[in-house]
Formats: C-alpha cells, structure tokens, sequence
C-alpha cells in the first residue's frame, strides 16, 4: 500500500499515539469525541469517509488494568466496541488498519515462556486483556488484513505530563535520584521497549499480512537483570544494587518475535535500546 498519504491516528496526545504523530508528518488526529460516543460506528465512518486517509493506526484505548476492572462496561466500550467501529469503516473505504494490542493478552499462559504469536491463547487473567484479545479476534474475523499489535511495555521521557503514567523510565530516574529503590522480580521475564521504536516501525507494519503480531523488543534478562542493567548503562553501576528491590512475584509477559522478524521487522534488544534512550536525552544523575 502507498503510505505516503493521510495516516489517521486515535488516541493523537496518548503515549503512543504522541510519538506517532510525530512520526508521520502527514499524520491526522481522530476527534476524540467521535471516539467516545456510546455508539461510535456512525461518527466513526463518517468521518474516516470524509478525511480519506491512507490508512488507519488505532492507539485509543483504556489501558489502566485496575480501571478496567472498576468499570468493565466502559472497558468493552473502549476496547471492544470502538475498534470495531474502526474495523468497519477500514474496510469500507478498503484502507489498512493497525491496531495497538497488548502483551497483557498472555497472562493467562501457564507456561513460562516465552510466547508465540501463532499459537491459540486461554483466556487472560484481567479484563482489560480479555477485552483485547476479543476485540483481535472480532476484527480478524471480519477482516484478515487487519494488524494488531502485542505490544511490550514501553517507555520514554514524558511528552504530555498530565497524561503520562510512570513508565519504566520516569520509574528508574525516580529511583535514581531519589536513592529509593524500585521494586523487580527475578522470577518475571518480560521486555521493555523505547516508544520511539514503536513509532518508527509502524511504516514496515502497514505493509504487513493481517494477524496478531508480538511487537517490541526481545529480552532474555529476568526484570531483576534488567533494571540493574539499566542502571549500570546510566553509569551508576556501584550502587545498581541498592537501588533495585528484589521480589519473587511472578507474572511472564515473554514473547518471542519470529512472525515479526520473517517481514523484515525488528528491534534493539532492551538493554540496547536503554542505550539509545539515554543518548538521546543525555541521561545522567
């Protein structure tokens, strides 16, 4: 597909969605209040007909697994229910659309990892990944061309500081400079990915086969490794230790990235892109 045109994107001010507006030059911001209608598949269409994009990159969502949970409504509404208003209106005007899933969707693996993309899943564990792996399966069957991305968690400096949460980052400089330490698991594997990344990949994804695509950084380290890593990148390697709590909780988000890599898509490992991040903001404490 050419996609040099208009990419419309949802979400435009979220951590996502931010950094991929900023990527795409031509980008255009889906109005968040034809997002938020209670029934958003007129509104949806409607608009994506008359801005005529080239493609569609869905980043809108709630994401706060404990919001979910107090509100499972407004969760499927968000979740389920928008996306597939998007999905609609994709292929009616017969455009591509990426839409941002989540590693969340592997929590209930009982496996230790890491996980495939190309096999089945049971259920997940919170509703906020139950809403996301229905809302893959939803569109996919309506629209195999469709893209959904599993993404890591990720990380970066704020953009929007009233709309960031703490993220790996803001959460190790905070230990940092506080000397409080943050806490990590030696018994949970999952990757961490610099935002940046993400957004610079979504030209190769728009060209991708439809499916659920793994999509971040590999990582081998535990969490524990990774943060002290982290910290000795930072250049604080005698005190890694004292700023770094270990705990045994458990809960492998690990995935593995060969569908990702055989369309020619890939990442810095998380310890090379702790690197890039702070080169690219000078990081020092």
């Amino acid at each position: 597909m050419d996609t040099s045109g208009k990419i419309l994107v949802t979400g435009a001010k979220g951590f996502v969605g931010a950094r991929v507006m900023a990527h795409f030059p031509d980008a255009v911001a889906f109005p968040s209040e034809i997002l938020r209608a209670s029934s958003p598949e007129k509104g949806v269409i409607e608009y994506v007909k008359r801005v005529q994009p080239a493609a569609i990159i869905h980043t809108a969502a709630i994401s706060d697994i404990g919001e979910c949970e107090k509100d499972p409504d407004a969760s499927f509404l968000a979740n389920v229910i928008l996306p597939d208003a998007l999905n609609k209106a994709a292929m009616e005007e017969k455009i591509k659309i990426l839409m941002f899933s989540s590693d969340q969707v592997y929590t209930g693996m009982k496996e230790e990892g890491p996980y495939s993309d190309e096999e089945p899943l049971p259920e997940p564990t919170n509703t906020y990944a139950r809403h996301k792996l229905m809302s893959e399966k939803r569109t996919l069957d309506k629209n195999p061309d469709c893209v959904h991305l599993r993404a890591t968690w990720m990380y970066d400096m704020p953009m929007y500081n009233h709309k960031n949460r703490m993220n790996f980052l803001t959460l190790a400089l905070k230990a940092a400079q506080t000397g409080f330490p943050m806490d990590a698991s030696e018994n949970s594997f999952r990757a961490v990915t610099y935002v940046r990344q993400v957004a610079e990949n979504l030209d190769k994804m728009l060209l991708a086969p439809g499916g659920a695509y793994n999509y971040g950084s590999t990582n081998d380290l535990n969490m524990y490794e990774t943060t002290l890593a982290f910290f000795e990148i930072l250049g604080l390697k005698e005190k890694a230790h004292a700023l770094v709590r270990k705990t045994a909780a458990e809960g492998n988000l690990w995935m593995t990235k060969e569908k990702l890599n055989r369309i020619g898509v890939s990442f810095d490992t998380t310890v090379k892109g702790f690197e890039r991040v702070i080169r690219d903001y000078a990081l020092k404490v």
